[in-house]
């Protein structure tokens, strides 16, 4: 909290900010997402804009034949700096035009697409419900990896864990099966998406957390944080190695994660204290099957923690934990954390 609080305060802000998103002619952005005012059809009011800050639009084809080879997109923000100084910032990105629909469909980043999935959810949710824009996201994720197959080769397709190999094109008709390799996770990103207090269903979700989880959701960004945010990490405490918890001087790929890359969505480094990294214990899959009742879990996603005692926890690391041989008819309030 303390980190969080300094970096509030000292990170750039942008005072008294508009920003306009221009495309090629022929396409046109017909929706905007985040947390701004629309003042006029296309020009953004942002009262303050900082380094966190995450907007996102879709494009939309205006004239059915784009009259260039390239589709180039365009933001300029105009903003007054905390030295009050008046500055313009201008983005421009360049992109292939192509006309078939595989080209299109294996440039798509997964984490990208789910995040503008996640602020379109929250925005569908606002106007229709909640279990509307759930519909919505499962049916946007079977929409794109239908397309995505029938686009596809057999190169580069990914089975459906526990799914049998598939048989050559002359023993299916040549129909593909499986989903494509870059689009593997997207599945269990979506799944960890509805699963999430801004579109979970039920009664147990109380207005406030899911109007916070909303804000959160709509200032996603696309990195280690936003997709744990969606696909929480757990840990198993009381069996982590033995420099779990230590300062980090190494490089940040994961060089000796084992198994699929959909069993490790994760960096296994996080901040520390001055710029440092701290090793992070091996994250687990969120499947029933990983819990133990011996064991001590951790389980959280960057907003909320939660530890999971077993009640077969040995007494020792629980009595280190918190004070006490046993949580059995324990007050919790009572219940002190030793550091």
């Amino acid at each position: 909290m303390e980190a969080d609080i300094l970096h509030t305060l000292t990170r750039p802000t942008a005072l008294e900010a508009v920003m306009r998103v221009r495309c090629t002619r022929g396409l046109r952005i017909n929706n905007f997402y985040g947390n701004f005012f629309i003042r006029g059809t296309d020009l953004l009011a942002l009262p303050n804009c900082t380094t966190e800050s995450v907007y996102g639009f879709t494009i939309m084809h205006e004239d059915p034949i784009i009259p260039s080879n390239v589709l180039t997109v365009q933001s300029a923000l105009l903003y007054t700096s905390t030295s009050g100084e008046r500055r313009i910032r201008v983005l421009t990105t360049v992109l292939p035009v192509v006309s078939d629909l595989k080209s299109v469909t294996q440039s798509i980043h997964a984490d990208v697409y789910c995040n503008l999935l996640s602020k379109q959810g929250v925005d569908y949710a606002l106007k229709n419900g909640v279990g509307a824009a759930r519909a919505r996201l499962v049916q946007s994720c079977v929409e794109l990896i239908k397309s995505a197959r029938s686009a596809g080769t057999r190169a580069g397709m990914a089975r459906l864990p526990g799914a049998s190999a598939a048989p050559p094109p002359e023993e299916d008709g040549g129909k593909e099966k499986g989903i494509p390799a870059h689009l593997e996770l997207m599945p269990l990103m979506i799944l960890g998406m509805v699963k999430n207090t801004t579109f979970r269903g039920g009664t147990d979700v109380h207005p406030d957390e899911r109007c916070a989880s909303m804000q959160i959701m709509s200032n996603l960004w696309v990195d280690e944080r936003g997709k744990a945010y969606l696909y929480p990490r757990m840990f198993r405490v009381d069996q982590m190695e033995s420099d779990a918890g230590l300062p980090y001087d190494g490089d940040d790929s994961d060089e000796n994660a084992e198994g699929d890359e959909a069993h490790h969505m994760h960096t296994k480094v996080c901040a520390g204290d001055e710029g440092g990294k701290i090793r992070l214990p091996s994250m687990m899959n969120l499947t029933v099957e990983r819990l133990s009742s011996e064991g001590i879990y951790c389980l959280e996603n960057g907003a909320d923690a939660f530890l999971w005692v077993g009640r077969q926890a040995d007494p020792s690391v629980v009595q280190e934990l918190f004070g006490v041989d046993s949580l059995e008819g324990v007050d919790y309030s009572k219940v002190r954390r030793k550091i």
